[in-house]
């Protein structure tokens, strides 16, 4: 697969200052594409903390809901660590991520990505929000 070429890469949730709030991410629109996969990143964490990722579908990007399985939990003190979830033929057009921190303690947010990929058309429109510079060697 020629990622910068076959998929849309967004950041759709910035980083979170330390914390316990339950923030969910902006959404995707499946228009046109297979699978998404999602990564998040974990920043500094105290001891006790923990972090779940769990995508969520609509078919009107407003009310959206858990989809069963669609979910990923850290272990504790997760410092720095990458949590990965990938949803195929997702049965709705919307997704987007709700971040879970728990624990005891603070956990903070590096970013969440979302990467749609398996799309009926190539090439992928390139997000505005990053750039893309596919080099050969």
């Amino acid at each position: 697969m020629d990622l910068a070429k076959e998929a849309k890469i967004s950041l759709i949730q910035p980083s979170l200052a330390s914390g316990s709030t339950d923030p969910a991410s902006a959404s995707v629109d499946m228009s046109g594409y297979g699978s998404a996969t999602f990564i998040g990143v974990t920043g500094a964490a105290d001891v006790g903390a923990q972090a779940s990722l769990q995508v969520q579908d609509s078919d009107d990007d407003s009310s959206f809901a858990d989809i069963a399985g669609a979910v990923i939990t850290s272990g504790f003190n997760p410092d720095d660590k990458l949590l990965v979830i990938e949803v195929k033929n997702p049965a709705k057009r919307y997704l987007r991520t709700v971040l879970t921190r728990s624990g005891t303690t603070n956990l903070a947010w590096a970013a969440t990505l979302a990467i749609l990929h398996r799309g009926r058309v190539t090439p992928a429109v390139v997000d505005a929000t990053h750039s893309v510079a596919p080099v050969s060697v």
